[in-house]
Parts: C-alpha cells; sequence; structure tokens
C-alpha cells in the first residue's frame, strides 16, 4: 500500500504505540481529507474519523509463520512485548 500511493497520503495508526493514534486524531478535518488510507493495527471505526468514508482490508498471514514470527520479535526485543507481557509485569492502566 505504502508503494501505491504518494508519500503522505497514508497514515499509519498503532493501536500499541499511543502516541501515533493522539497524532492522527490531532489532524485537522482538511488535513484529514487529503490522506488516501490508513495503514497498521487498529480496531475498526476509524471510518467515522475519515469525511469521505473508508474501505476496509484485513490482510492474514500464514498462522505458523506469525506466530515464528511474534516469537523472534520478542526474543530480539523483550523490553517490547506489548500485550504479551505476563500480567504481572504490565502497568496498571
Amino acid at each position: 500500500m505504502m508503494r501505491q500511493y504518494p508519500k503522505g497520503s497514508i497514515f499509519e495508526i498503532w493501536q500499541q504505540r499511543p502516541e501515533t493514534v493522539a497524532e492522527f486524531l490531532a489532524l485537522s478535518a482538511e488535513q484529514k481529507s487529503r490522506l488516501r488510507g490508513l495503514a497498521g493495527h487498529m480496531p475498526f471505526g476509524y471510518h467515522t474519523h475519515l469525511a469521505q468514508g473508508a474501505r476496509y482490508v484485513t490482510l492474514l498471514r500464514d498462522h505458523v509463520r506469525r506466530v515464528v514470527s511474534e516469537y523472534c520479535d520478542m526474543r530480539n526485543d523483550p523490553e517490547d512485548w506489548g500485550i504479551w507481557k505476563a500480567p504481572s509485569t504490565r502497568s496498571e492502566e
């Protein structure tokens, strides 16, 4: 998707990185109207912030490769396990 549209026309939102959500919500209506798409990991509902409407696309990966990839990421960066942290190590929200 990033290769199909001009640079800056796709906004990346990562639910596990709240600053990206806040940055998107802080955009003006004019800035949002220039976006061609949203990419990242987010729940359903962000289309309500876009005047022009939206279509959702979900990409599914092979489940075994997905788990192996997640495991490798966790081994490479154990400080950034996100939702996979053991409950006793999560900060209270």
